[in-house]
């Protein structure tokens, strides 16, 4: 699929399931994550339709911490969706962003992924 990174963003094609692993760069206790998305339709670039959020303590092993289909936070044109599950160590997460068949060829365009203890 192609693949456009920018500082701010990563971006691929909708129609293709795609996978962001962030390295917290020490083992911290998480219980929520949210995974922020660019919305800019009448630019191509839509809000995915299902993410997952899995934690990992080796990179190797992951634990589901949590499914979401909707939009928990909006900023402007970007908007948050967040995973919760029982707290749990991790110094990886894993973002996993569905493929969306309804319009493949609009692009995701991932901004940030936040982590919490609360």
């Amino acid at each position: 699929a192609p693949l456009m990174s920018a500082p701010a963003v990563t971006g691929w094609r909708a129609g293709t399931a795609q996978t962001v692993t962030v390295d917290l760069t020490r083992t911290t206790t998480i219980r929520t994550a949210t995974a922020w998305f660019v919305d800019a339709a009448s630019y191509g670039v839509i809000r995915p339709t299902n993410i997952t959020v899995a934690t990992s303590t080796d990179g190797t092993t992951w634990t589901t911490l949590g499914t979401t289909t909707t939009a928990s936070r909006s900023w402007y044109s970007s908007h948050g969706y967040t995973t919760t599950g029982a707290p749990r160590q991790a110094r990886y997460l894993k973002v996993t962003i569905a493929a969306n068949t309804t319009n493949p060829t609009a692009w995701h365009m991932i901004s940030e992924v936040e982590a919490a203890a609360n």
